[in-house]
Formats: C-alpha cells, sequence, structure tokens
C-alpha cells in the first residue's frame, strides 16, 4: 500500500486553505487522494511513525514499536503517560511512589529507573515532540492534543543518545493546519472528578497558523487520612488529636487528589514549499496532594524500629510504633505528616510547576536533502512531601524542594543519495541542565537532621549517522552510530550534617552503534535483525550521610539482540507483529540499602557486573468484521544476574499482556461503541531476595467504555468504568527491611470510578 506522507497531505491542506474552500474540501481531497491508492475501509488503520526521524508506515520501520494515535488514546480514556504503558509488551509506566514525588517510573525489557534523585539518570529516555526530558522527576505528562505516542522498546543509543537503553518514549503532538477547527471535552465522575480539555486551530494568515489547547483536571483523593486518637483513644497512649472539629468522623483529609492546570501554544509558519517553522510553548501548574500511600507492614523487632521506640516513642507518649497502626483498608492510613515531638508539620503536597518552548525548523534544501533544527530549553519546580511510616509519629517526614532548567540544541540532515539507494540522517546534539535538590531532612529513627542543599551540572555533546541502504527492492542494510562525550558536576552540601566545599566530577565518553537487515518476503511481510547498543550515564551516591557515603559509579552498558517480523494477512485485516531478544547488560547500576559502620542507612549505588535478559514480544490487531476492532499483546522478559541466585528481577513482572475489544454499531443518528480494555501482570516481588511482604500477586485490571458518536462526528459522549471488577492491589510496594526500619509502604491503585464524557468537534 502507498502511503501519502505527512508532508504530502500538509501540501493538499495548505493548497486548499490558500484557495479559500475551507475544511470540507480539505477532507474532500484528502479522502480523494487516498480513494485514489485503494484504500480499503474494511483494513486496520495504517499508522505513520517518525522512529527513524523519517516519516514511514508503522509495519515498514525494523524496530519492537508500539504506536498509539490519538483516537485510540480517547478510545481506552488514557489521560496521562503512565497510563500508556499498558498498551505495550515488557513496558511498565507506573507513577511512582509519594517518596519520589511527581515521577513517571519507566521500565522497558527490564532495564529503567525508579529513584528520581538528580543523581540517578533516566532509564528509558522521555521525548516530547523531539525534546529530551532528561530527569525521572516532572515526567508524569498529560496527554494533551497529541497526534500520537511511539513506545520504541530496546536500547535507542544512535538515534536517541544516552539514557535510552531501556527504550523511548515520544510524544508527538498536533500540528497546526489553519483549518478552524476545534474541540472541548467536559468528563464528571467519581470523587466530584471534572476534567476540561479543549482545542482550537485557526488561520492568522494564509501561511501562519495557530493552535491553542489547554487543559484542567480536578478531583478529591481516594485514600481517607484518618486520626488515629479520634479512631482508637484506648491506644493512643497520650498522642494528641489533631481533628479540628468533631462532627462524629474522625477523617482528616485525604491522598490521590488531583488539581491540575495547564495549556500549549503553537505557530507553524510556512513562508515557501519548502520551509515549515513550528513554535511551540507549554505550561503546567500541578498543585495535587500526595499519592496515596500507606503503611502495610510493621516489624516491631527490627534494631531501628526498637531503638527509636526506647528513646522517642515510649517516653513521649508511653506507646510504640508497632502493628496498631496498620488499617484494614487499602484505602485509608494513619499518616498525619507531622512530628509531635518536634511539633512540625509539612504540606499534603506533591507538585510540579513547569514550563518549556521549541524552536523547529524543517527546510528541503533540495528534493533529496533536508535539514531539521530543533532548539528548546525547559525548566520546572518542585515540591513534594512525603510521610514514610504511615503513623501519627515520625519516623521521616521530609519537604523536598526541586528545580530544574535545560538547553538543548540538534542539527541534523535527512536525505537520500546513490540514486535513491541509501537513505541516511547525519546530526549533532548539545545539551546543557543545571539541577538543585533542597529540602529539610529529619530522619527520627537514625537520629538525622539536617538540610539538602545539593547541585547538579550535566553537559552532553554527541553527533550520530543513520544509514538504511536498499542493497535490492526487498533486502535492507541499517547502520547506525553515535559518539558522546559527557561531563558531570555534583556538589553536595548538607549542613550542619555533611558539606563538601569541593564538587565531585565525573567525564567520560562512548560510542554506540546499531546494525541491522530487514527483508520483504512480501508487500505485507516483513522480517529483520539487528544488534543495538546504548548506554545509561553514571553518577555519584545521591544521598551521603557521611563522607565515606560518597561513592561514585560508572555508566551502565547494554547491547540487544533482536530478530523481529512485521505482518499483515487477509487484505490487512489482520496484523501481526513478533520480537524475540536478548539483551547483555554490563556494569548495571543497582542499588544497596544497608547501614555503615556507624550505623546509619546506606544507600549505595554500584555497578555490580553483568547480567541478560532475554524475551518475546506479540501484539495483534483484527478486524474481523467492518465494526469489529480486536487487539492483543504479549510480552514476557526475564532478567539474570548473580545476585538474584535464581529469584526475580525486583520491581517488574515476567509476563505483561493486554487485550481490547470494540464494537461499532451503526444506528440511524450515529453509532454506539461498547469496548472493554484488559490488562495485566503477573506477580512482582519489591525487594531482591522476593520476600512475602514485597510482593503484588498477579494484577488482572477490567475497563468498560460505552460511546456514543453523531452521523457528522461533531457529538460524542461516552460512559466509562475503570477497574470494574473493583480490584484491590497495590501498585507499588517499597520495602525498607534490609535498612533495618522494619516497615512496608504501598501505593493502592484507584478503586472501581465511574466517569461521562462529553466532546463537541468543529
Amino acid at each position: 500500500m502507498t502511503v501519502l506522507s505527512k508532508r504530502t497531505l500538509d501540501r493538499v491542506v495548505r493548497a486548499v486553505i490558500r484557495g479559500g474552500l475551507g475544511a470540507g474540501a480539505i477532507a474532500l481531497s484528502t479522502g480523494a487522494a487516498l480513494a485514489a491508492e485503494g484504500e480499503d475501509s474494511s483494513a486496520l488503520q495504517e499508522v505513520v511513525v517518525s522512529a527513524q526521524y523519517r516519516e514511514e508506515s508503522l509495519q515498514e520501520t525494523p524496530i519492537a514499536i508500539t504506536a498509539v494515535t490519538a483516537e485510540m488514546l480517547e478510545a481506552r480514556g488514557l489521560t496521562n503517560i503512565a497510563e500508556v504503558g499498558a498498551t505495550a509488551p515488557n513496558v511498565t509506566l507506573r507513577v511512582a511512589n509519594a517518596a519520589f514525588g511527581k515521577s513517571t517510573q519507566a521500565f522497558i525489557r527490564g532495564v529503567g529507573q525508579g529513584d528520581m534523585n538528580f543523581a540517578y539518570e533516566p532509564g528509558v529516555g522521555m521525548y516530547i515532540d523531539d525534546v529530551y526530558h532528561s530527569t525521572v522527576f516532572g515526567s508524569v505528562f498529560d496527554l494533551l492534543d497529541l497526534e500520537r505516542v511511539e513506545v520504541l522498546r530496546g536500547p535507542q543509543g544512535t538515534l536517541f543518545g544516552k539514557n535510552s537503553i531501556g527504550g523511548a518514549v515520544r510524544m508527538i503532538s498536533r500540528k497546526p493546519q489553519g483549518d478552524g477547527s476545534g474541540y472541548f471535552d467536559l468528563t464528571y465522575g467519581s470523587y466530584d472528578r471534572v476534567d476540561f480539555r479543549g482545542g482550537m486551530d485557526v488561520a492568522l494568515t494564509d501561511n501562519l497558523f495557530a493552535r491553542v489547547s489547554g487543559v484542567s483536571k480536578s478531583r478529591r483523593g481516594y485514600m481517607d487520612q484518618i486520626d488515629f486518637v479520634c479512631a482508637h483513644p484506648d491506644l493512643a497512649g497520650s498522642l494528641q488529636s489533631q481533628m479540628r472539629q468533631l462532627d462524629g468522623g474522625c477523617k482528616l483529609g485525604t491522598f490521590g487528589g488531583e488539581d491540575v492546570q495547564g495549556g500549549r501554544i503553537a505557530l507553524r509558519y510556512l513562508p515557501t514549499d519548502r520551509l515549515e517553522i513550528n513554535l511551540a510553548a507549554d505550561y503546567l501548574d500541578d498543585d495535587s496532594e500526595l499519592q496515596a500511600n500507606k503503611l502495610i507492614y510493621v516489624d516491631p523487632t527490627a534494631a531501628s524500629v526498637v531503638r527509636w521506640n526506647q528513646n522517642v516513642n515510649i517516653p513521649n507518649f508511653g506507646i510504640p510504633f508497632d502493628e496498631r497502626f496498620l488499617t484494614d483498608s487499602p484505602y485509608t492510613t494513619y499518616a498525619t505528616l507531622s512530628d509531635p515531638v518536634r511539633r512540625t508539620s509539612v504540606p499534603n503536597r506533591s507538585g510540579v510547576e513547569s514550563w518549556g518552548t521549541s524552536l523547529k525548523l524543517d527546510y528541503e534544501l533540495s528534493d533529496s536533502l533536508s535539514i531539521t533544527s530543533i532548539t528548546a530549553y525547559r525548566s520546572y519546580q518542585g515540591e513534594f512531601s512525603y510521610d514514610q511510616d504511615g503513623s501519627p509519629f515520625a519516623m521521616q517526614t521530609p519537604m523536598s524542594l526541586l528545580d530544574h532548567s535545560q538547553f538543548s540544541q540538534e542539527l541534523r540532515a535527512t536525505g537520500v543519495a546513490l540514486g535513491d539507494r541509501l537513505d541516511y540522517t547525519v546530526g549533532a546534539f548539545y545539551f546543557d541542565a543545571n539541577s538543585y535538590y533542597g529540602g529539610h531532612i529529619q530522619q527520627n529513627l537514625a537520629g538525622l537532621d539536617f538540610y539538602q542543599n545539593d547541585h547538579y551540572d550535566t553537559k552532553n555533546k554527541s553527533v550520530f549517522v543513520h544509514t538504511a541502504y536498499h542493497l535490492t527492492p526487498q533486502l535492507n542494510a541499517i547502520v547506525g552510530l553515535r559518539y558522546t562525550d559527557e561531563s558531570k558536576v555534583m556538589h553536595f552540601d548538607h549542613p550542619p550534617f555533611l558539606s563538601i566545599p569541593t564538587p565531585s566530577e565525573a567525564a567520560y565518553n562512548r560510542t554506540d552503534w546499531r546494525v541491522g537487515l530487514d527483508y520483504n518476503l512480501t508487500d505485507t511481510v516483513m522480517v529483520y535483525g539487528q544488534v543495538a547498543t546504548g548506554f545509561r550515564s553514571g553518577g555519584f551516591n545521591p544521598r551521603p550521610f557521611s563522607a565515606a557515603q560518597l561513592v561514585s559509579f560508572g555508566p551502565e552498558e547494554l547491547t540487544s539482540y533482536e530478530l523481529g517480523a512485521k505482518t499483515e494477512f487477509f487484505q490487512r485485516a489482520l496484523r501481526l507483529n513478533l520480537a524475540v531478544f536478548y539483551s547483555d547488560y554490563q556494569d548495571r547500576i543497582r542499588n544497596e540499602q544497608s547501614v555503615d559502620a556507624d550505623g546509619l542507612p546506606f544507600s549505595r549505588p554500584m555497578n555490580v557486573g553483568e547480567a541478560s535478559v532475554d524475551g518475546v514480544e506479540l501484539e495483534i490487531e483484527a478486524r474481523p468484521t467492518d465494526g469489529l476492532l480486536l487487539t492483543a499483546s504479549y510480552g514476557f522478559a526475564e532478567v539474570d544476574y548473580d545476585e538474584l541466585q535464581g529469584r526475580q528481577n525486583p520491581g517488574l513482572p515476567e509476563h505483561t499482556a493486554s487485550a481490547s475489544a470494540q464494537y461499532e454499531i451503526v444506528l440511524s443518528k450515529g453509532q454506539l461503541i461498547p469496548r472493554l480494555d484488559w490488562t495485566y501482570q503477573s506477580e512482582v516481588y519489591y525487594d531482591i531476595r522476593n520476600t512475602d511482604i514485597a510482593r503484588e500477586g498477579a494484577t488482572s485490571l477490567l475497563n468498560a467504555r460505552l460511546g456514543w458518536e453523531s452521523t457528522d462526528g461533531n457529538w460524542s459522549l461516552a460512559l466509562a468504568v475503570t477497574n470494574l471488577t473493583d480490584k484491590e492491589y497495590y501498585i507499588n510496594r517499597f520495602p525498607k527491611l534490609d535498612l533495618g526500619q522494619g516497615t512496608v509502604e504501598g501505593q493502592p491503585g484507584r478503586p472501581r470510578e465511574w466517569s461521562i464524557s462529553v466532546k463537541r468537534r468543529f
């Protein structure tokens, strides 16, 4: 099937607008162009991606990639990037525990990063319109006005560079078209949920277009904060109630509430048929509550807990920290965010204020050569608190303050040569980031009290080349290379506990490569094989409590071997994509939780040596009839390294799966669209010892949606229910048994919720 390129479609739109014919003519012109190519209405939707910096069909791209279009995002009711992970095999995207603030813990094929401290780098690259977001914190992105999301599995070290060792997640925004279109989408649901999304696309002149979009989201928290003294006065000793007034209940507040506002404006200027200029700016203000988090296990015989009870809790309040502070429901907690000894407290907030701007220039020097320049700046300020013990006591109640800014410049040339037999991209990349991590740290369990005042500077320079040579009309050879030079400066300053006047420095360089072959057996069956490498940057211990704990760690490296097939059958009514892989993981970074010789907690990052990851991925999409759409995916990834000794890799499931069914029922005034979405992950252990208390059993979730769309497509309604079976489960568990703290925390998943949405397009 011949596919109209995005640039060709844009030229059709541009010509129609200049001719003054309007949006209806655009639809007719584009439809006629597609019809001329023999487009089959019963076939599966063709998806165009740009994972190799050139627009091509998903089925012709020799990479394991899941593409989720805007229509798919809407049909599944997905609103933030963490929810997209369930749609792709061997991909885990989850909102982090409350201890790590507004962060997305991203893992692909067993590789990623959970801790948001700036001393660590992500293991999965996040990109917004090809602008790299360099930190784990601040990565809970709203899916505002996107054209699609691409999830690239396996190392992307040649085209996307450092810290894409596990893979890359690309968010591609809608471009302004100047067609006068727009939409608004209003949702109301459980916990007084009120969401609004809207956007408008206008032509300012005949070659200058603007697109403005915005989002507002709010809802109450789904975890209740209970005053322990009010609920259990006979077990509370001399603790004081925090209830301001007695109204027959003991509820202090909630966790998990949401309060988000944001917007984006994009300008697109087409001075000539060969030059395109895109300028975009976005802003987000997230003033939400802490993530839902609670104490789910306590061992009062743990050494640190015994010492804390003897020295603080029993002398001051007559009771110990023990099992009495466990609640019966996953949606309640006795956490107060306060210290009854010091009589201090921290706010119930996990927020971030961010903004960014980018300027992208695309210039066709000729029919065979294009130049792209992307200049971008991003910045955010974050703030979040944390109550570690889930009780009225204060094991640790830090307030973290974060500040980050980054500048990036990418320049690349894409073209064809040697009689159109060679496709190539060459480019250079520059990156400069400055970060600050501050706040007051009180860790009563270890007797620590200091101010964190850490600064981080990172500079990265790289050059890259990527080529695809057409050996025959069916056989292509791919070769890619990237050289990276990076330097890091980290200044640790923890007065009065520890102050290091001299910054710690690190510098290293790295060469990544990719080689592969792909062969078209038929017009709809392509097989490929490749070997690719990637790396994740090294750094320093992010949380030292003494000079002896200032240890460094180096980069980790990965080489992946992959075989895959992308196939379509029955006149493109069935799509089946398969990949098998083996990854050789060198100098893997692991964080060892222990105590040092002085009895202080020691979170020691180390390069622990070799590991391997092997697995398989299967994605199926089928349209048995014109109205029925079925999808399914399955992923298996097994991580093996010496420390596991046959146990499961902590924090990640070995098996993931998903399935969906959607049917379009034609009515006299529109169509009715029922839909079911199912996701599954096998059991997960959150500690390296695979203890039962750190285990989350297999989780199977079912979502349902009933939609209606008017005949002209201008109006749509949807009634949705998430977690239809009201499954009680934990998104993650946070064990601290190895530190002698004797606790395990958990972030419960959302209970069953309903929502109703109305959307108007114009």
